[in-house]
This record gives structure tokens, C-alpha cells and sequence, in this order.
């Protein structure tokens, strides 16, 4: 169990608390939601940053996987795919398979990018922190990050919604106790995740850029696509002869009608587990 202080700050100020465990070692933040309870430690991975959020529960999975699929059901389900995108395919479909069908069934559904959109190829491991963070505080986040996510850091709001970005070079050069907010660039033009790739094509970003952030339908950070992701995928895909147009408007009807699905097959699902 926590401290009474403790699920106090976590009830009222569950962005707060997150951005603490944001901060911990994964194993640390895996102990710490485990002694929450499934209420509490709900709050705190809604409120993690996704990359922070996927981290601790797959630490969490790995010694006791059942209370990480317990904790994992009492997510949303756009809550509970954000989490889980980040992590190895293998251990987010260990937990899925964990999850009562009436949780497990439309997850899955949502969690499915159809293929030729952005979030097919979408990456959502990357280094994030918050706006009022310190400067050192992100420079040791990037430190442990793996080598080839070091370089950007994505600022993202307590809605996950991305505010900016910083070079993690820089944090080496600004006063380690600045908030990030006074350094972030402005964040570039996203792409939506179930654009077309024709489409992210033509972005200007790719012009200055190497790889643009992704976002879903309400503004949400995912993740990034790759420039050359994008462009071996194209060219995989050349002379099939898609209409860009037609392409993405498709997507977005697909994407709808998944998430309609979706939420159908919950309340379904839902209705027939009554007694």
C-alpha cells in the first residue's frame, strides 16, 4: 500500500504524480503502481506519457504479468492502446490475451492501423517530458534513453497533446534548472495517423526534417514516422497506382467505422458478461 499523502496527490493531482514517475526507473515505477491499487495506478498510466507509461507496465509484466493486465483493464480503451503501443509486440499481446473479451476485443481493433496509413509505420518509442520539467531533469531522461532516440525530445502537455520539441544536444548547453518550456522549439506540422502515406508525402516538414510527429484523431501525441520509413514503404508500393485523394478519405471512413465497432462490441461484450 501507499501513503495516504501519496494516493491523496495521486486522486487530485494524478498529472503531477505522473510526472514524478515519468522521472523513476521503470522498475521503480512498476513497484509503485503495483502498491497503488488498480484505481489509483488506472489514474497514473492514463496520465504518463506513453513511452514513460508502456515502460513501467511492461516492467510490471515481467514479474507479475497478471496484476499488469489487472491495472491495464481499468484503462479506456484509447487509454489502454496508448500504452501499449510502445511496447515489444510480444509482451502488449501477452497482456491483451490477459484482458476479459469484452476489454481485449475492441483494444485490439483500435490498436490495427490498416496498411498504406501513417500509423502502420508509425514509431512510438521516443524521449518525452513536460513542459515545466527541468532542463537537467531531461537531459538524464535522454541520457538513458537508447542511442537512437536520444536526439529529439517531444514536449507534451498533460493531455498528450505536443507543444514543442528540443534538441537534447541543447540541454547541455541551457541552465540545468530552466524549465523546458523556455527552450522548446515550436512543434512541427504533425501527421494524423490514419493519413495516407501519399499524403504525408507532401508535407513541408520533410523539407528541414527527417522525421515528423504523429498524432491521432483528437490532437494526441503517438509517436513519429521516419522519413525513410515512409519512403522505402512508397516505394515498395510504386506503380500500384493509388489515388492519394481517395486514399486517405478511405482511411478516415475506415477509422470511424473500427471505432464505431468498437465501442459497439465493448457495451455488447459488456451486456452479455452481466448476470
Amino acid at each position: 500500500m501507499i501513503s495516504p499523502l501519496a494516493a491523496t496527490l495521486i486522486e487530485h493531482h494524478p498529472a503531477m504524480a505522473a510526472g514524478v514517475l515519468e522521472r523513476a526507473r521503470p522498475e521503480a515505477a512498476a513497484e509503485l503502481l503495483a502498491a497503488a491499487g488498480s484505481a489509483a495506478a488506472g489514474r497514473l498510466l492514463a496520465a504518463m506519457h506513453p513511452m514513460a507509461g508502456a515502460n513501467a507496465l511492461a516492467a510490471l509484466a515481467a514479474s507479475t504479468p497478471d496484476t499488469a493486465a489487472k491495472l491495464l483493464a481499468v484503462l479506456g480503451t484509447d487509454e489502454a492502446a496508448t500504452v501499449l503501443r510502445p511496447m515489444p509486440a510480444e509482451t502488449s499481446a501477452a497482456l491483451v490475451k490477459k484482458l476479459p473479451a469484452n476489454t481485449a476485443v475492441p483494444l485490439r481493433l483500435v490498436l490495427r492501423f490498416p496498411s498504406g496509413s501513417v500509423g502502420s509505420l508509425i514509431d512510438p518509442r521516443v524521449v518525452t517530458v513536460r513542459p515545466d520539467t527541468l532542463i537537467g531533469e531531461a537531459a538524464e531522461i535522454a541520457r538513458h534513453a537508447p542511442e537512437s532516440l536520444r536526439k529529439y525530445i517531444y514536449v507534451l502537455d498533460d493531455d498528450r497533446h505536443l507543444s514543442g520539441v528540443i534538441d537534447s544536444r541543447d540541454c547541455v548547453l541551457r541552465d540545468p534548472e530552466r524549465r523546458v518550456r523556455a527552450f522548446a522549439l515550436p512543434r512541427p506540422a504533425a501527421l494524423r495517423a490514419r493519413m495516407s502515406l501519399r499524403e504525408a508525402e507532401g508535407n513541408p516538414g520533410w523539407e528541414r526534417l527527417a522525421l515528423l510527429p504523429v498524432t491521432d484523431g483528437g490532437g494526441r501525441f503517438l509517436g513519429v514516422l521516419r522519413r525513410w520509413r515512409l519512403q522505402q514503404a512508397l516505394a515498395d508500393s510504386a506503380g500500384a497506382g493509388e489515388d492519394g485523394g481517395l486514399a486517405g478519405l478511405a482511411l478516415e471512413l475506415a477509422d470511424l467505422y473500427w471505432r464505431a465497432a468498437a465501442g459497439l462490441l465493448a457495451t455488447t461484450l459488456g451486456e452479455e458478461r452481466r448476470p
